[in-house]
C-alpha cells in the first residue's frame, strides 16, 4: 500500500543543492511546470522535492503559497508513480517543480501536470 505522506526529511531545503540543481540538473516540461532533476549519493529519503514559484509570474503571495500548496498535494497522492519504479537504492533523486504560467492554474490541470512528469521520470529511469 502506497504511503500518502510529505516529511520533512523528504523536502529539499538546501540552498546549495537547489542552486546545483538549478545549474545543473536535466530537465522534463509539462505545462505548467518545468521538472528539474539529479540523482545524488544515498541520503535519508529516496526522492527530495521542493516548489518554486517565481514571483514575475504569480505576483501575490497568497497565490503563490495556494500554488505551492496545491503542487505538494499533488506530488504527495502520485510520488508513488516514481517511488514503485525506483529500483537503484544507492541514489537519491532531488527535485524542483518550478511554475512556469502566468496565473492561477486550477487543481486538475496542476495534478494531471505533476502526474505526467512524474511517470514520464520514472520511466527516464527504468
Amino acid at each position: 500500500m502506497a504511503e500518502y505522506s510529505l516529511h520533512s526529511k523528504e523536502r529539499l531545503k538546501s540552498r546549495k543543492a537547489i542552486e546545483t540543481l538549478f545549474r545543473s540538473g536535466k530537465m522534463i516540461s509539462s505545462p505548467p511546470f518545468r521538472l528539474l532533476y539529479q540523482t545524488t549519493e544515498k541520503q535519508d529519503s529516496p526522492v527530495k522535492m521542493t516548489v518554486a514559484v517565481p514571483k514575475k509570474l504569480v505576483k501575490r503571495a497568497v497565490d503563490r503559497n495556494l500554488l505551492k500548496r496545491r503542487t505538494r498535494e499533488a506530488y504527495r497522492l502520485n510520488k508513488d508513480l516514481l517511488l514503485s519504479k525506483i529500483k537503484s537504492e544507492d541514489s537519491t533523486y532531488q527535485l524542483v517543480f518550478l511554475y512556469q504560467t502566468k496565473g492561477l492554474a486550477d487543481y486538475q490541470t496542476i495534478r494531471s501536470s505533476i502526474r505526467f512528469l512524474l511517470m514520464k521520470l520514472a520511466q527516464r529511469e527504468e
